[in-house]
């Protein structure tokens, strides 16, 4: 969770933003990866915790990357503050995701650890997801037809 903590922006509280277009929707990295079906926030810790699922299933043996970043703050005013006077402090920081965002790429070493890993982060993502598997062209070539 520690990695996940924005160290480097302009200023400390943003007014709400809409992502306005989605370039990150296929898969980069891994073999596997995660896609959101809904627009929904996402929290270092459900990311932290999503990542430690993976490495107690894999033991470490396979590759995990995290594709969103935190870009949103979230204020709070003390309590008992009265209304007005502007912003509250700084309180944390989260993920605005639109439907259709990869947020994980992963690969696997055996592919049967993929319903467990499914089985492990199904409370852990507050809205809808599904599986997206990288696919591949393989073009084989005869070395006998050749002269």
């Amino acid at each position: 969770m520690i990695a996940l903590l924005n160290k480097t922006s302009k200023y400390k509280k943003y007014f709400k933003k809409s992502i306005k277009n989605i370039k990150f929707n296929n898969l980069r990295y891994g073999l596997i990866g995660i896609r959101l079906l809904e627009s929904c926030r996402l929290t270092p810790k459900q990311l932290e915790s999503i990542r430690r699922v993976f490495v107690r299933l894999t033991k470490r043996a396979g590759k995990f990357w995290i594709c969103v970043f935190l870009n949103q703050t979230i204020t709070k005013k003390s309590k008992g503050s009265r209304m007005g006077k502007g912003v509250g402090a700084l309180d944390s920081w989260i993920i605005d995701v639109k439907a259709g965002q990869v947020i994980l790429e992963f690969t696997l070493s055996d592919m049967s650890l993929l319903d467990a890993f499914n089985a492990g982060i199904k409370g852990k993502i507050p809205c809808k997801w599904e599986f997206v598997i990288r696919e591949f062209d393989f073009i084989i070539e005869d070395d006998t037809k050749r002269n």
